[in-house]
C-alpha cells in the first residue's frame, strides 16, 4: 500500500510539474507575443492614392473616392488626389462635386491640364457649354501630351456645335482630323455642319470617311443625303 501510495504521489507530482511548465511557456510566449509584435504600419499617402487608383480601374468607383478621402485627410494640399477623386465623381455621375473637387486641383496647381480637362467635361454633361469651351480652351493654351489633343478639340467641337456655333465648331473638327486622321466621329460631325449648309459634297466626302473608319451613322447620312 506504501509503494502504491509512494508511486501515485509520485506521478501527482509529475504532472503538477509538467503543467507548471505548460504554464509558463504560455505566459512566456504571450508576454513575448506583446514585446515583439509591431502595430501595423499606417499607410502613406502614395500608397492610398495608388489603392485608389486601382479601385478605380476595377471599377470600384466608391472604394477609390474612400482612398482619396484618405489621401486629402493626410494631404489637404495634394492636388492629384483632388483630381482623381474629381474624376472618380464624375464616373458616378456627381458632376457639381466632381467640378469642385476639380477646382480645388486647379488652385493647388494651376497648370494643371488634366483637371481643366475633368472639368470641360462635367460641365459638358451638365450641358454647361459656355464653361466647358473656356474650360477646354485654358487646357489647349497649356500645351497637353500630343493624344489629348484632338479629342480636347473635338469635344469642344461638339459643345460649340450645341451652341450652333458653326464655324467655330468646323474649325474644331478640322483641327482634330488634322491631328488624328482617324477620328471618324469628327468626320461625321463636320459632314453634319456642311450638310446644314447645303454643302452637300464636302459633306459627303466626309461622311464617306467616317463610313470607311467604321461610323455607322455616316452610313445612315449618306444612304438619305448622297445618292
Amino acid at each position: 500500500m506504501e509503494s502504491s501510495a509512494s508511486f501515485m504521489k509520485t506521478i501527482t507530482v509529475q504532472m503538477l510539474g509538467i503543467l507548471y511548465c505548460m504554464l509558463f511557456l504560455s505566459c512566456q510566449w504571450a508576454f513575448g507575443q506583446g514585446e515583439t509584435d509591431e502595430p501595423p504600419k499606417e499607410k502613406t499617402p502614395l500608397e492610398l492614392l495608388n489603392e485608389g487608383n486601382a479601385r478605380y480601374q476595377r471599377g470600384d468607383i466608391l472604394g477609390s473616392i474612400k482612398k482619396y478621402n484618405a489621401v486629402i485627410e493626410k494631404q489637404p494640399f495634394s492636388a492629384i488626389a483632388f483630381q482623381k477623386r474629381g474624376r472618380s465623381k464624375r464616373r458616378i455621375q456627381n458632376y457639381q462635386g466632381a467640378i469642385k473637387d476639380y477646382e480645388k486641383a486647379i488652385e493647388l496647381k494651376p497648370n494643371f491640364v488634366n483637371a481643366y480637362l475633368g472639368k470641360a467635361q462635367a460641365y459638358l454633361a451638365l450641358q454647361n457649354y459656355n464653361a466647358a469651351i473656356k474650360a477646354y480652351g485654358r487646357a489647349v493654351d497649356m500645351n497637353p501630351d500630343k493624344p489629348y489633343i484632338p479629342k480636347i478639340y473635338y469635344n469642344r467641337g461638339l459643345a460649340h456645335l450645341e451652341q450652333k456655333n458653326y464655324k467655330e465648331a468646323l474649325a474644331d473638327f478640322t483641327k482634330a482630323i488634322e491631328l488624328n486622321p482617324k477620328m471618324d466621329k469628327a468626320y461625321l460631325n463636320r459632314g453634319n455642319i456642311y450638310y446644314h449648309f447645303n454643302k452637300s459634297k464636302k459633306a459627303c466626302a466626309d461622311w464617306i470617311q467616317a463610313k470607311e473608319l467604321g461610323n455607322e451613322k455616316a452610313k445612315v447620312n449618306l444612304e438619305k443625303g448622297c445618292k
